[in-house]
């Protein structure tokens, strides 16, 4: 739908032909065609939403199940009881007392599950954020805004937040480090991205 719909915008702002082309397809195949082919240039994308719809359920609960085995306390959900059984659906849910190596910390969960650890100093916090292979968002909780600025800058993400949950700007780049994956979406980097710089040269004392 989201396609079909993006289409129709693009048909409705008088685009000229050809230059938005909107294809339907599965990932295994009309994807593949794209990577295949050496004319496209460059691919944008992100997972596969089949797979990523039919691997929820398990991998949710797979998850809950390692932060308990991993000797988490879990403070809060962690059941599907009374969840709409018509789809996927994974309840929000908070460990604390995690260690840090513990694969519900370390690894990206993408779902409503709060892991809580326990830090001393400023640089310790900074150490335990950035041990881990993943690098999309990051947010500061702090009334000093000199802490904010300095641990934002120290923190290996691809953006970073101050008293504030993550929010996503269409003028703002978009995008994680690390093995999050690399480039940007969004803003004017994202812009960059589809493009590459050329260097000419030429002698002007033979002009």
């Amino acid at each position: 739908m989201y396609g079909q719909r993006l289409a129709e915008l693009v048909m409705e702002a008088a685009f000229p032909p050809g230059v938005i082309n909107i294809l339907c397809g599965i990932g295994s195949v009309a994807g593949q065609a794209l990577a295949d082919h050496r004319e496209v240039r460059k691919i944008s994308f992100t997972g596969i939403t089949v797979v990523g719809r039919q691997l929820l359920a398990t991998s949710s609960k797979t998850n809950l199940k390692k932060g308990r085995g991993e000797k988490a306390k879990l403070l809060h959900g962690g059941d599907d009881s009374g969840l709409p059984s018509n789809g996927h659906f994974v309840p929000n849910t908070a460990f604390s007392d995690v260690d840090p190596t513990a694969s519900i910390i370390q690894e990206e969960i993408f779902g409503p599950v709060a892991c809580i650890a326990h830090f001393r100093t400023e640089e310790e916090a900074i150490e335990l954020a950035n041990g881990t292979s993943y690098g999309l968002a990051s947010a500061v909780f702090t009334e000093n805004v000199n802490r904010a600025i300095r641990v934002g800058e120290s923190l290996e993400s691809g953006q970073v937040t101050a008293n504030m949950w993550g929010t996503v700007n269409v003028n703002t780049p978009f995008g994680g480090v690390k093995e999050t994956g690399f480039g940007r979406n969004l803003g004017r980097d994202a812009l960059d991205e589809w493009t590459h710089v050329k260097c000419i040269k030429f002698q002007v004392s033979n002009l």
